[in-house]
């Protein structure tokens, strides 16, 4: 699965690393060291340095709390928790692909923003 590149991307909704995810139709669990980014079109996992694990339109998310977001992908809803670990030894931690690229402020517990 080949990532998407800087040029297609306009803005980020969120990044989140290191993170697990859910996906609420099957169940599946993803451990708890992957970055997630959300952009305006895109919801990329990637599990190692420039190695895209999951790949799907993006639609919309919402934020629950200050460490887990809800997305609603192509493929279905996905939770994206933050985990507690600093991701620490791990090359995602340094690893931006959309570097310049503007990520959105967003205010997510207040409704219709």
């Amino acid at each position: 699965m080949e990532a998407p590149l800087k040029k297609d991307v306009q803005y980020i909704n969120f990044q989140v690393f290191p993170a697990s995810l859910v996906f609420a139709e099957t169940g599946k669990r993803l451990g708890d060291q992957f970055k997630v980014i959300a952009t305006d079109k895109y919801f990329i996992v990637y599990s190692d340095y420039d190695v895209v694990e999951f790949l799907s339109e993006f639609i919309s998310f919402e934020k629950v709390d200050y460490k887990t977001y809800v997305a609603q992908t192509s493929d279905g809803e996905i939770t994206v928790k933050r985990e507690d670990n600093c991701g620490c030894g791990n090359r995602l931690k340094g690893y931006h692909p959309f570097v310049g690229v503007r990520e959105v402020a967003r205010y997510p517990f207040l409704k219709g923003t």
